[in-house]
């Protein structure tokens, strides 16, 4: 509001510019309009927070399944008159506006044809009319979206989840969970994933270091890779390694799109799409390749391609 009333002040812009900064700086001016940006304050606060730990490399999908029910109990809580009347009191302070726009307006009247019966409607008001019409109505949607989203991982997780809590279940709840998860994958799982199940809940019960611990599908199978048991569990290790290569969130698309107005410039223009998204990959993960030592990839390279021209 600050920068439109120094733009709408400002003689040396255009009339229209000054016009539109000043119209815009009335509707921000209005007690809906500071409403909702308190409360979209608060929502995107924490998404954002939720959206960076959906990011970081280490989170499983059990994890992102909680963020979202969490996010999913949060905006319910907003639904509540309570916090409704928090907002309002928080944005007529701000604002110092009483009044919302509806009952400001007149009210249209509509004639009545002489075929029709007049009715006694109830007419909302203001306050009511952008409780019910505006903010619930975004809360729900918020809730529908974030639900429709969080059943997808949910279910994606209810296949995997017993391979965390074997030290906890007991035989026929691992017995099913082994082949809920072999007849998901018959490509990749054989009926051995049920004896390796019972074996490595054995092992982990005998190992007084994992007996009462709560290990993640990470630290389950670095546990297994470490001490040298992926031949003992084939079948659990592809399980994990399909659960752990599994992205929980999703930025790619982004990212290649910013990275290609740099790659793909003029000197680039008859790049085929095989190389230029090698080198995309390159130039998003940078910083892995600058921890590279590339010494032997040079050397070997200049053997195979060394072009010597004999001189007679």
């Amino acid at each position: 509001m600050e920068a439109l009333k120094i733009i709408a002040n400002d003689m040396s812009e255009k009339p229209s510019t000054r016009f539109e900064a000043s119209s815009l700086l009335n509707c921000f001016g209005s007690l809906e309009i500071c409403f909702l940006t308190l409360m979209w304050n608060d929502v995107l606060e924490r998404f954002n927070k939720v959206s960076k730990s959906l990011q970081s490399v280490d989170i499983g999908l059990g994890t992102v399944v909680e963020l979202y029910h969490s996010l999913v109990t949060y905006l319910e809580g907003k639904r509540e008159d309570g916090i409704f009347d928090l907002y309002e009191s928080r944005a007529i302070e701000l604002s110092g506006e009483q009044n919302y726009t509806y009952d400001l307006k007149r009210k249209p009247k509509r004639k009545v044809q002489f075929d029709e019966v007049k009715r006694n409607d109830t007419e909302l008001s203001g306050r009511n009319r952008f409780r019910v019409t505006t903010y619930k109505v975004i809360i729900d949607r918020l809730i529908t979206e974030l639900q429709r989203r969080g059943t997808a991982y949910e279910k994606l997780s209810n296949k995997f989840d017993f391979l965390t809590k074997l030290n906890i279940l007991n035989t026929q709840e691992v017995c099913e969970g082994a082949f809920n998860l072999k007849d998901f994958y018959p490509g990749d799982l054989d009926e051995n994933i049920k004896n390796e199940c019972l074996h490595l809940q054995a092992h982990l019960l005998s190992t007084e270091a994992t007996k009462e611990k709560k290990m993640s599908s990470l630290e389950l199978y670095k546990f297994i890779l470490e001490n040298g048991f992926i031949d003992i569990y084939p079948n659990i290790g592809i399980s994990l390694r399909m659960l752990l290569s599994t992205p929980v969130s999703n930025c790619s698309a982004e990212r290649s799109f910013s990275a290609l107005k740099r790659i793909k410039n003029y000197l680039r223009s008859n790049t085929e799409e095989k190389r230029l998204t090698s080198v995309t990959v390159l130039y998003i993960e940078s910083e892995v390749m600058q921890a590279v030592d590339y010494s032997e990839v040079i050397r070997s390279f200049a053997e195979q391609k060394a072009r010597r021209v004999q001189i007679c």
